[in-house]
This record gives structure tokens, C-alpha cells and sequence, in this order.
């Protein structure tokens, strides 16, 4: 099912990424913490900078080299298993110092979104110090707030052709802060590791009101009915909430995981990040389902990439036959709306252009198929009212060619048996049993008639090796009467040497002599 997993949301990525570019160390006084033993086992050039560093830029002390870092250089950030070039890594390290708490490895979207109030934070966004500085892709900590100056620390990041595990302290504006500097993605806000309240904009709901560039974006996007604001007490209110990056679904002022939401008569689904899950496939219970754009599950016929699915009323999609109306279609393993010509086992059957299977004559090209009332493809004789028809093994029906000693016509059919026949090389006979007379003679009907070795109706005069005949146009033998000078009897055989019933001499030629 490759193309059920195509669409992936937007800024959920939990990896850090390298600047783009080289980053300029001017003012950055960076010492190596204390690690004796370390230190003398490196060589001069793995003695350069890199890991973590302390007695950074204005007067800030970094020194976490020791047991508290090491500490964490045992854990892993999720799947990811970080390590210790990681920011996210580094930020929790930075952060179990600053804040004297065992302080989990989440990256910044995690802490921004689900986990800041589960140890005593808060979130906001304005700036402030002893607080984690939260992106899309990182996650950095702010030192202190001087102004508009705002010094960071940050890890899994370095100069430009530099691997994982430089740690940067740097100064930089606000607004250089919350933009995207070369792959952290977008900021989406702070994390306050003191629990500061900054005028109430630790509201999750409402991201927007604060100075970052991309809050906003996704401020209005969904169709979802829940409160946008705090509950009383500052919790948060039972509904849907977008945080600038995507929907959430709160109950009892937690963020509802990996579970369906209804609401307005729609489905959702939040997945394990509590983000509503929305233009993607869905696996759940060996079922799948799909997320529209505005996350409700689909359902009823649904078009991706000029693909036909069909959804049940429970969301789950089909496969196989599936009964619409008066209809059926068949579904594919992977969901997909069969058309054209399907085999299943041995039997064929075609879907239309829409997907429903035919039955009855189909015209595909120049030739005709009959799909029997199960849609299967007939073979063979078939009966349809008083007429018979051949259908070949690949179900093209025979016409103009004799089968199994019977002929067919143009429109197929084996018509009545006993029938005279008209082509272009002149006019046959079927028997009643099937086939047809050649190089004989045969009585039809009252008649005698004549055929050549192909089958054809002879007329005029014929030799049958020993005597002659004379047959009209129609075919029929005539009896007992003149033909110009020439006599036939009563069998049809022409006179000779003999006086006619009527008084005439023939000679032994047939032809009349006069003077008799």
C-alpha cells in the first residue's frame, strides 16, 4: 500500500539539524571544562573544541562535562537514541543544572506541545531566562535576557562542514532568535524552566499573540468547535486547541494520545504526538482509514491521485467486492477501485470506466464479451432466449465462421435451425441438426435442390455424371416441362431419344427434332 504513506504533516520532525553555514565566534570566550583524564588521553587535534564548554560569553558558566552530562549521555531521546551530540540531549542536561531536576530528553516541539507542565513549566512567548527556546527541528536554552540581546546555549550544532557535538553560546536579537537559522525549523515558543508567568501568554491556546513570526500561521485552520481559551483556574478547556503548528484535543487539561475524537458528528484521530492526524492513511487493528484535510476521517467513495477508494460508514476501507445499490465494485488489496478486465482465480470479469462490473454484451473494440449475471466471463455455447451464441476462450464471441459444425452469423448468432443462408458466394442450407449439404442433392421442403462441393446452391443446367438437370433460380429441380427445345420427366432428368408426353421427338442430344 505505498501510497498510504505519501503524506506526512509539516513540522513534526524531532531531529536536529547543522547550520547551513558557518557561525562567527566573535566575543565567545570558550573554555574546555575540566576532564584531566580525558584530556590527556586525546591527541592535540581531538583536543579542539567540542563537546560542551564552559565560562561562555557575559560572565555565563557552562560546566556540565562532568557527572551530570555524563549521566545523560546514558539515556536516548526516543527512537532517535541521540547521544551526545544531540540538542536535545544537550538542553535537558543545561536544564537538570539550571533547575536542580532530573530533567527528562524531549526535543522542542515535544516540550513545548505535551511536556512542560508535567515537571512545574510554563510556556509563553516572550523571552526569559532559565527557559528552552523551542523549534520545529531544535531545542536551545536561553542563558539571559539583556534587551532585545538574548544569549543561548545550544548543542548538536557547529560551524559549517563540522559533525554533531559542538555546543555554541552566542547573542542575538529576538527576532534572529525566532526564525529559522538554517534548520531548526520554525520557533514555536518558550519553555519556562522556573515556572514564570509572563502576563498570562503561557496559554497554549493562543500563540499568536506573541512576537514569533510563524505563531499565527495555522491560527485559523481546521473546522473544529472547541474553546480556544483557558478554563477557569488557568486549566485548559475540554476541546480542540491549535498551538500554531497543528490541532490538539484537550479533556480534563491534558492533551488527549493516540485515540479517536468525535465531535460535530466527524471523526478524528490524535495521534501519539496529540497532534490531529490529517491527509494521511491510518492503520489501526489491521484496518486502514484516511484523515481528510481537516482530519476527519473519510468515508463513502474518495479520490487520491486520480485513485478511487471506497471508505465504509465505520471509516475503515474496503477490499474486495463491495454491493453499492445495484451495483458492485471490486476494491483491490491495497484499496484501490478494480477497472477494466479482473482475474480472479480462473474467472475474468470487467469493471467500467466507474468501477461497477458489467454484465450482459459488452463492445470492447471490435469485439463483443457477454459477463453472465455473477459477472464472470462466459466461454463457450450459450443461450440467450431462442438464439445461440459461441463465445471463445479468451470470451470474444465467434461470428462469420462455423463452430463445431455450425455457422455462425455476423451478429453470432446460430439461427434457426433449417434455414437458408445468403453470403457472398451464394446461398447454403443449414440442417436442422447442424451442418450443411455439399456435392449432393437434397430434397428441402418439396423441392429438390443441388450443391457444389462447397456447399452452394447450384442453378441451370447440371450434369450429375449421367444425365442432365435443369434447376431455376431459386434452386428447385424442374419436372415434367419444356426448358426452350429440351423436355425434362417427371425426375427431372432431361429426355432422350424418346417421344415426349406431348407428342414431340427428342433426339440424343435432348434437343427436339421437328420433322418427327
Amino acid at each position: 500500500m505505498q501510497k498510504m504513506w505519501e503524506y506526512k504533516r509539516i513540522g513534526k520532525s524531532m531531529v536536529c539539524l547543522l547550520a547551513a553555514g558557518a557561525l562567527t565566534f566573535s566575543n565567545i570566550n570558550i573554555v574546555m571544562a575540566a576532564d584531566p583524564q580525558a584530556v590527556a588521553e586525546k591527541t592535540e587535534d581531538e583536543k579542539a573544541p567540542k563537546g560542551i564548554f564552559g565560562n561562555g560569553t557575559n560572565g555565563i558558566s557552562i560546566d556540565i562535562h562532568g557527572v551530570v552530562y555524563k549521566n545523560y549521555a546514558k539515556k536516548s531521546y526516543g527512537s532517535y537514541a541521540y547521544g551526545p551530540e544531540g540538542c536535545a540531549w544537550f538542553a535537558s542536561a543545561r536544564a537538570s543544572e539550571l533547575t536542580g531536576n532530573d530533567t527528562p530528553i524531549f526535543d522542542g516541539m515535544n516540550w513545548y506541545h505535551t511536556w512542560y507542565d508535567n515537571y512545574g513549566y510554563t510556556r509563553g512567548q516572550k523571552p526569559h531566562a532559565k527557559a528552552l527556546a523551542c523549534y520545529t527541528g531544535h531545542v536551545a536554552v536561553v542563558e539571559q535576557v539583556d534587551g532585545d540581546e538574548i544569549t543561548i546555549s545550544e548543542g548538536g550544532w557547529g560551524p559549517a562542514g563540522k559533525e554533531h557535538g559542538y555546543t555554541i553560546i552566542q547573542t542575538m536579537t529576538q527576532k534572529e532568535l525566532e526564525s529559522d537559522r538554517g534548520g531548526t525549523g520554525a520557533f514555536i515558543g518558550y519553555v519556562y524552566l522556573d515556572g514564570a508567568q509572563l502576563g498570562g501568554e503561557d496559554n497554549p491556546s493562543n500563540p499568536g499573540d506573541g512576537n514569533s513570526e510563524n505563531s499565527d500561521q495555522n491560527n485559523n485552520s481546521g473546522n473544529h468547535s472547541g474553546n480556544e481559551n483557558a478554563g477557569e483556574g488557568g486549566n485548559i478547556a475540554d476541546g480542540w486547541h491549535n498551538d500554531g503548528v497543528a490541532w490538539q484535543y484537550f479533556q480534563n487539561g491534558r492533551a488527549l494520545t493516540s485515540q479517536w475524537v468525535s465531535d460535530s458528528g466527524k471523526w478524528y484521530y490524535v495521534g501519539a504526538d496529540t497532534y490531529m492526524e490529517s491527509l494521511t492513511w491510518l492503520q489501526l487493528g489491521g484496518k486502514w482509514y484516511y484523515l481528510t484535510t481537516d482530519g476527519s476521517m473519510a468515508a463513502g467513495w474518495l479520490e487520491l491521485n486520480d485513485t478511487w477508494y471506497y471508505l465504509y460508514g465505520d471509516g475503515s476501507m474496503a477490499t474486495g467486492w463491495v454491493q453499492l445499490g445495484s451495483e458492485w465494485y471490486y476494491l483491490n488489496a491495497d484499496g484501490s477501485m478494480a477497472i477494466g478486465w479482473l482475474r480472479l482465480g480462473d474467472t475474468w470479469y470487467y469493471l467500467y470506466g466507474d468501477g461497477s462490473m458489467a454484465t450482459g454484451w459488452v463492445q470492447l473494440g471490435s469485439e463483443w464479451y457477454y459477463l453472465n449475471a455473477d459477472g464472470s466471463m462466459a466461454t463457450g455455447w450459450i443461450q440467450l432466449g431462442n438464439d445461440w451464441y459461441y463465445l471463445n476462450a479468451n470470451g470474444a464471441m465467434a461470428a462469420d465462421t462455423w463452430v463445431d459444425g455450425f455457422y455462425l452469423e455476423s451478429d453470432g448468432k446460430w439461427q434457426i435451425p433449417g434455414t437458408w443462408y445468403l453470403n457472398e458466394n451464394g446461398w447454403w442450407y443449414s440442417y436442422p441438426a447442424g451442418g450443411y449439404p455439399a456435392a449432393c442433392w437434397e430434397m428441402i421442403g418439396n423441392d429438390w435442390y443441388h450443391f457444389d462441393a462447397q456447399g452452394y446452391m447450384e442453378t441451370g443446367w447440371i450434369w450429375d455424371g449421367a444425365v442432365w438437370y435443369y434447376l431455376q433460380e431459386n434452386g428447385a429441380m424442374l419436372k415434367n416441362c419444356w426448358i426452350s427445345n429440351y423436355y425434362v420427366g417427371d425426375n427431372g432428368a432431361m429426355y432422350t431419344d424418346r417421344w415426349t408426353p406431348d407428342g414431340y421427338y427428342v433426339g440424343g442430344d435432348g434437343l427436339w427434332i421437328p420433322e418427327k
